[in-house]
Order: C-alpha cells, then structure tokens, then sequence
C-alpha cells in the first residue's frame, strides 16, 4: 500500500453480486470488513425522500452508520479517510452518517461523519497519491455563463431565425449567484473570468488548460441511459459558430485540462453512470482523467446559492493554505453554524465534495502585479513632486 498518503486510511467499498465488503488500508495493515448489504439500495434510495424531514432523514443516516461505518471505526486508525465507493454507494455523502439519531439538521455539525473525519473520494486504488507532472503556469480562470435576461436577449437577436431559437436554452434559471462567486474569487486568487456570452464551449476549449484552477459555474445534465453524452452547459455566443453551447462528456476526455483543482459547481458532476467497456463514468472522472489532479463535484443537484456560499468559505480557506480536504470540511462546518433554517439540510450542503488529490495549493499573485502597482506609485509620486516644484517656481 505504498500509494497510501501518511497519516491517511483508505476505505474501498466492494459489491460482490449481493453481498458487501470493505477494504480498510493504511501503511501498516489491511482488513477486510464484510457489510450487511440487504435492503441497502432501499435505505440509499430513502435519504433524498426525508429531505425536508430531520427526524426521518436521521434515523436513516443512523441505521446507515450502523451498516456501513460502525464496523470499520476499530480499523480506521486515521482521521484523514479516502473513500472508494462502490455501486449505489456512490450516491451517498458518508459525511452525512451519524452514530446518532439526530432531530436537527444543525446537530450534524457535532455529530457525523464530518465532524470526525477529514474525507475525500476516489474512483480506484490505483489513482490515490497518484504523482502528476502537471505545472500549471497561472493562477485561476472561471467560466459562469450566468444565464441572465440580457444574455438570453443578446442569443435571440444573434440567431438567423426564430425556428432555429433553442427554446430549452432560454428556460434555464439564471446564477446570479455563480457570476459573483467567481468574480470574487478573481480577486481573490488573480485570473480572469469569463462571463455571459464570453463563456462559451469555444473558450473553455482555448482558454482552461494550464490553471491552477479551473472554476465552472454552470448548469449541467447527467444522462442516466447514456453517460458519454452527460454534459455542461455553457453560453451561447454572439456568433454562429459559438451556437454550439454543449461539452459533453466524451469531448472533456479529449481535452488537456492540467490543473491542480477543478471546481464543477453544477448539479450532479460526480454522478456516476456505467459504460460497457469502459466501467463506471462522470463528468468529474472524465476532468480527472484529462489531467485535473482534483476535483470539486456535486454528486446530486445542489441549490446555487447555498453552493455559492459554501465555495466562497473552501477558496478562502485554500488561500490560508489548508489542503483541500481539510478546506471543504472546514467550510461545511462553518455553513452549518451560520445557516439558519431549510438550508441546513444535507441536500443544500453535503452534495459537494472533493476527489482526487487533496495536498493544498500555493497560489502566488504574479510579480508584474506589484512591477506595475510600484511603478504606478513612483509616476504619482513623480508627478506631485513636479507640480510642487511649478507651484514654487510660480511663486
């Protein structure tokens, strides 16, 4: 288990037709854990039921710690953990799982899986701690088409006729909130944005490769039947040849996406489909495999501005230089002490989670930057001082 990170537990989730094990591994020890699985696809399947319900939806988060986590908790010996799902496990935020019926939803700040454990995920064995070659040479880019009233015009009035008009375009709700997430964040980190009809497929294709980070504030569809063709969607144009506003899940794989962290926050990015020949597939599989060490995904659909609020908290824990992990649970915990009412369900929360390489990221502002702020200084200084040397000629 060399690829094992220090200080870190691995727990890989197997289905064996009916039956469930677990794989628990750190540097020292293995142990095979076998899980009762009966009645398990029924439990999962309940958790998006109790949404607005504290009492029920705990009760199940109990029974699924019971299931699934009580069991392996003597061979865990790490509070950092590196989930493998398997199956419909894939579904499940184990952060969620509480070794307590809660009755509110705030009381899983204390008591869960979050409150105990630094987690992340991976898709295989074989990817963890895996070694990257991948220096990105520029800080951070965001793409958030925003969907706003004005952009939607601007595409009416761009297109050849009203029978080529994407009427299913035009429906989709704006994210006010994503457009000033990552504008912030270019603040922030130091980047550039691309907003309304800039953020086009086009752009995203020329423009992500080699960031730091890359940022996508977009809505998104999974496609259950056929998962290749899941995809993001972006802007549409002001020209023809940008009308083209899908990136599907087949054409990211073809990409060069080199980055430290991609952050998907649109609705079910880690959703896992199956495809013969190839195994199981998603959008953030398809960014890891195009050369993003990490990913940010939500594994079901996620409310925007909750999402927005939750991102804003990781970046700024990023920039005190936490690793990414440690920056996601820190965030979520925060949300939870400072949200009130129906947004401290899971479902506006516990979506959003972090795959891949979890190390933290050292974003260092450009040099030109402060060049060009000092050079600013001396010119204003420069010219005061030439102007009091006028006033005193003058006098």
């Amino acid at each position: 288990m060399r690829q094992i990170p220090e200080s870190s537990s691995v727990v890989r989730f197997i289905f064996a037709g009916k039956k469930l094990a677990a794989l628990v591994a750190d540097k020292d020890q293995r142990n095979l854990v076998v899980l009762d699985a009966e009645g398990l696809n029924a439990e999962v399947e309940a958790l998006s039921g109790y949404e607005a319900n504290p009492e029920r939806l705990g009760e199940t988060l109990y029974r699924l710690y019971n299931r699934l986590w009580q069991p392996l908790v003597k061979s865990v010996r790490n509070k950092r953990v590196i989930i493998i799902p398997d199956g419909i496990l894939f579904n499940i935020n184990f952060e969620m799982l509480s070794p307590v019926r809660i009755k509110r939803f705030e009381e899983l700040a204390a008591h869960s899986l979050l409150s105990e454990y630094i987690i992340s995920y991976n898709y295989s064995l074989f990817l963890v701690n895996k070694n990257r070659e991948s220096r990105p040479d520029r800080n951070f880019i965001a793409f958030t088409p925003g969907f706003s009233d004005r952009s939607k015009e601007v595409y009416k009035k761009s297109s050849d006729t009203a029978m080529l008009i994407d009427n299913f375009y035009l429906t989709l709700l704006p994210q006010p909130f994503s457009v000033d997430l990552a504008t912030t964040a270019v603040g922030q980190f130091g980047g550039d944005v691309y907003t309304g009809e800039r953020s086009t497929v086009n752009a995203f294709r020329q423009k992500a490769d080699g960031h730091t980070i890359i940022h996508i504030g977009t809505h998104a569809e999974a496609d259950n039947l056929n998962p290749q063709l899941s995809r993001l969607i972006f802007s549409k144009g002001i020209s023809q040849d940008e009308m083209d506003n899908y990136l599907y899940l087949f054409d990211i794989y073809n990409c060069n996406l080199h980055s430290k962290l991609t952050v998907l926050t649109a609705c079910e990015t880690g959703k896992v489909g199956y495809e013969d020949g190839e195994g199981l597939v998603s959008l953030a599989h398809a960014f890891n495999y195009a050369g993003s060490e990490s990913i940010l995904m939500g594994l079901w659909k996620i409310d925007e501005k909750s999402c927005a609020t939750l991102v804003k908290y990781f970046y700024d824990n990023l920039s005190k230089g936490l690793p990414k992990d440690e920056a996601l649970k820190a965030a979520k915990i925060a949300y939870l002490h400072e949200t009130r009412g129906r947004a401290l369900a899971p479902q506006y929360w516990a979506g959003l989670v972090i795959m891949g390489n979890t190390d933290s990221i050292h974003i260092e502002k450009r040099r030109y930057t402060y060049w060009l702020l000092g050079g600013s200084l001396l010119l204003l200084g420069a010219a005061a001082f030439w102007l009091m040397r006028r006033k005193a000629k003058s006098r």
